[in-house]
């Protein structure tokens, strides 16, 4: 029944037993006590506990067999997850031995890399750092599969980069201990909001809030790989982004008249001047409207100077065409004199009109990327600040200009870089404002069961406390736990406040610890842990990896649509493409003349086929005659007249034993009629 409690129901206590470093369960270690457990959204969990020297049996008190196996590196299983012991010591006062223990990929703090400089998705950068590790990659964002960052390590442990992986990315690491897997996902995707408020009268015993305006910053200056800038993808041309919108709050605004620039003001700023407000939110709008506008244009440009680097390097190619042409013509004269080559004197001419085509069209090209550089500069133009703020404005305004340097040498190319940007001024543009919530340990009340399963890290919780006017939900970022003495604490970082109505982000600390270790990073493993030499798994796997390839670096695509559907192809190699039509999506590697391979509402159709095929309930392979080969629960069913292995000989001659006496073919026919026929090379018919 909806709302009844199970009085039977026992709350929870951890099962925490203890391991050798090869995971051999050596006991249970029931006796502990003073349990405390932290956890860390994007971070490296921590147990701590205290095992007692002295335990009572049959009313006397005899020394623990326990403590004696407490070594360093050994493991605790704590329910699901496995710790590594990363420190114990035996106190006299209270005659116990107190455990430290952190979650298993802490481990990896003991491997290290020394030397790595790659530009690789989340995936390959991933098993590039779990490589001669237990570890291998569970998850990754599909985002992050597609998007390449650069990476540089000098001596830096496994565990750090990890971390560091993350924060290029900005994602959250989830670790799987029980199968020695990692994934990393968006932070938006991590946990859900299971309903669990939290409120003065409710669970909440005190609460702490602490915002920080020091690093409040309203101008973001944001660099990447090499001091690459932003400007060349900024609508405003600048190499920074700005962001009023703490300082606006909660000023809003009916516009009247359009044309009169005519307004009525709703709420005040409680920082900025209705005046300066309605200027900032009217250049918003107007960075707005035209920001479809700079994206046509520097779409244009970029294909413009994609087209340039082109036709430059036919240039150069034909320049050196020319070059040698000239020499060998010069060549010539220099040993005949005046005899002339008239066959040499024509390649010159003919390699000079080339060249002098292609220069033509160079600077033809040249002309258009100038035209559409005067057309991003014309609108930058009418977007300077000077044309929609007064002298008085601009001053005001000047006095919330909080500069900020933001750079990530992960990245490489101007449009990622701007899009990180924006987010990154989205969390700096507030104040940074943590809450630590003292709150009662509802997980060991009986009553308070249906909310159990609401607390876990990541989720998303509301809080509110009237006297603090704070309405929120936030995303739960560490819980510290002491079992014994019934204490729960979270800690939580803001996504929307109500209240308010703005985005408030806490900046995750990475819960990570720096080492010094040997390790060789030369070798990479496969997931399955061997090397697979087979000539057939290395094809495969290299077509897997051609094809990603092609996804992640495909530039110079032509698309076009017309009455055959779309066809999708490069302009350098007529010969491959792809042509999509209604319920169709084929290939062709011929130029169009057949499509072997295709995709189709009935199933995959192709003479080869690349990949790794794992069948669900039931295998089958069936011929046109009806001639087929069954994988199911009851088998192997092969519905046919004959199953044949042979090295090369004519299936009909090993079926009926003629075969030539010395001939290099062997080869085996189980038959439905005839039986079994084994044929070797020494002999006719070794078997019947």
């Amino acid at each position: 029944m909806l709302g009844e409690i199970n009085k039977k129901l026992a709350p929870y206590h951890p099962s925490i037993y203890l391991a050798k470093p090869d995971r051999t369960i050596i006991c249970k270690l029931s006796e502990a006590y003073n349990i405390n457990i932290i956890q860390n959204l994007n971070g490296i969990h921590e147990i701590s506990l205290e095992i007692p020297y002295q335990i009572s049996r049959h009313n006397k008190n005899v020394r623990n067999k326990h403590v004696d196996l407490l070594r360093g590196h050994y493991l605790l299983k704590v329910d699901a997850d496995w710790f590594v012991i990363s420190n114990n010591q035996s106190s006299s006062s209270k005659e116990s031995m107190q455990i430290e223990a952190k979650l298993l990929p802490y481990q990896l703090r003991r491997k290290t890399i020394f030397s790595l400089a790659e530009e690789k998705n989340a995936t390959e950068i991933l098993n590039i750092c779990l490589a001669d590790t237990p570890w291998s990659v569970a998850y990754v964002d599909a985002d992050f599969a597609l998007q390449l960052r650069k990476f540089e390590v000098n001596e830096k442990t496994k565990l750090e980069f990890l971390f560091d992986i993350a924060e290029a990315y900005n994602g959250v690491l989830k670790f799987d201990t029980e199968n020695l897997t990692v994934s990393i996902y968006k932070l938006e995707n991590v946990g859900t909001d299971k309903g669990l408020s939290i409120s003065y009268g409710k669970y909440l015993k005190d609460i702490n809030k602490n915002p920080n305006f020091d690093d409040v910053c309203t101008r973001l200056y944001v660099y990447g790989k090499d001091g690459l800038e932003i400007i060349s993808v900024n609508p405003t041309g600048t190499a920074y982004l700005e962001d009023f919108s703490y300082y606006l709050h909660p000023y809003s605004e009916t516009i009247t008249d359009v044309q009169n620039d005519l307004y009525t003001v709703n709420a005040h700023s409680h920082y900025l001047s209705d005046e300066l407000c309605h200027a900032i939110l009217k250049h918003n709008k107007a960075l707005e409207d035209e920001r479809g506008n700079f994206t046509s244009l520097f779409n244009e440009l970029e294909t413009l100077n994609n087209q340039l680097v082109a036709l430059q390097q036919e240039l150069e190619q034909l320049d050196e065409n020319l070059l040698l042409a000239k020499d060998e013509l010069a060549l010539h004269n220099a040993k005949h004199n005046e005899d002339e080559d008239q066959d040499l004197i024509a390649a010159v001419t003919s390699a000079e009109e080339d060249y002098n085509a292609k220069l033509i069209q160079t600077e033809a090209k040249k002309a258009e990327i100038n035209v559409v550089n005067g057309n991003i500069e014309s609108l930058r133009t009418s977007l300077e600040l000077a044309n929609t703020f007064t002298p008085e404005q601009l001053q005001e305004r000047d006095l919330f200009i909080f500069e900020r340097k933001w750079t990530n040498d992960s990245y490489s190319d101007a449009n990622e870089l701007y899009q990180r940007g924006i987010t990154e001024l989205k969390k700096a543009s507030q104040p940074q404002i943590a809450y630590s919530l003292d709150i009662v340990d509802f997980l060991k009340v009986v009553e308070c069961q249906h909310d159990w399963d609401k607390l876990a890290i990541g989720d998303i919780v509301t809080v509110k406390y009237e006297k603090f006017k704070i309405d929120i939900k936030a995303k739960i970022i560490r819980i510290t736990r002491n079992i014994d003495a019934n204490k729960l604490n979270i800690e939580i970082a803001n996504t929307t406040d109500i209240n308010r109505g703005f985005y408030e982000w806490v900046e995750l600390l990475k819960k990570s610890v720096s080492t010094s270790a040997v390790l060789n990073t030369n070798k990479c493993k496969w997931d399955e842990g061997y090397t697979a030499n087979s000539k057939i798994e290395n094809y495969i796997n290299n077509k897997i990896d051609a094809a990603k390839q092609a996804i992640v670096a495909g530039v110079n695509q032509s698309v076009n649509i017309d009455r055959q559907g779309i066809k999708i192809s490069d302009p350098a190699d007529h010969d491959n493409f792809i042509r999509i039509l209604h319920n169709v999506l084929a290939f062709t590697n011929d130029g169009g003349n057949t499509f072997k391979h295709a995709i189709t509402s009935n199933g995959i159709v192709g003479d080869y086929i690349y990949g790794k095929l794992i069948a669900g309930v039931n295998l089958t392979i069936e011929s046109t005659d009806s001639q087929s080969f069954r994988v199911d629960e009851n088998g192997v069913t092969i519905a046919g007249s004959a199953l044949t292995i042979t090295n090369g000989l004519p299936v009909d001659q090993l079926a009926s034993g003629v075969i030539l006496e010395g001939s290099p073919y062997n080869g085996v026919v189980i038959d439905s009629t005839e039986g079994i026929v084994i044929t070797r090379s020494d002999s006719k018919v070794k078997a019947t």
